[in-house]
């Protein structure tokens, strides 16, 4: 990784790079400066989705001239990114204490963070999503525990919310987000 050049060699608006998995990205880096560049991902190969381990770790960015350089997520405080399905998605560096940028699903009473990393047997992409309450509490949501039971025991202040909880059978984004959203209130 070469040493960083001045932030407004990285805004790449006007740049014209037709690579193949290049992403709009507003990236805000931890002197509170501002961009919008362009960084490259890595495409599931089946499927044509992010694979949002090339992003959370090491970036690929996109200089004026479109030379790509690495820059290491230590460097970025929040990036804002459209991906390869046009979704817009919001990643946050949650300080020294983890290793990768965060995927960042709801901002409320309770903080929504998704970790991703890579299997340490056969490089398939993991998940760790992680919960944060009003009062700092978190619990983690892993391979071998239940959204269910992190759910409610993150909203355990709101024990109403319990048996909309206990009887959801199915924990995607929207659902948990809507649950969320109920905490609230």
């Amino acid at each position: 990784m070469s040493e960083l050049k001045p932030l407004e060699d990285y805004s790449t608006q006007n740049a014209n790079i037709q690579e193949k998995n290049v992403m709009d990205a507003k990236i805000t880096f931890i002197n509170d400066k501002t961009i919008d560049g362009k960084i490259r991902g890595q495409k599931n190969i089946i499927y044509g989705f992010l694979n949002e381990t090339s992003i959370n770790k090491f970036l690929q960015i996109y200089d004026k001239t479109g030379k790509k350089e690495y820059i290491y997520f230590q460097l970025l405080k929040e990036m804002t990114i459209k991906d390869y399905s046009g979704n817009e998605r919001r990643f946050v560096n949650r300080g020294s204490e983890y290793k990768s940028l965060q995927e960042n699903f709801y901002d409320g009473k309770i903080k929504w963070f998704r970790e991703y990393y890579n299997n340490a047997y056969d490089g398939s992409v993991q998940i760790t999503d992680h919960f944060i309450n009003e009062k700092n509490q978190e619990v983690n949501v892993g391979t071998f525990n239940s959204m269910k039971n992190k759910l409610k025991e993150i909203t355990s202040s709101k024990p109403e919310l319990s048996s909309k909880i206990e009887n959801t059978s199915t924990f995607d984004k929207e659902t948990v987000i809507r649950i969320l959203k109920e905490y609230e209130q």
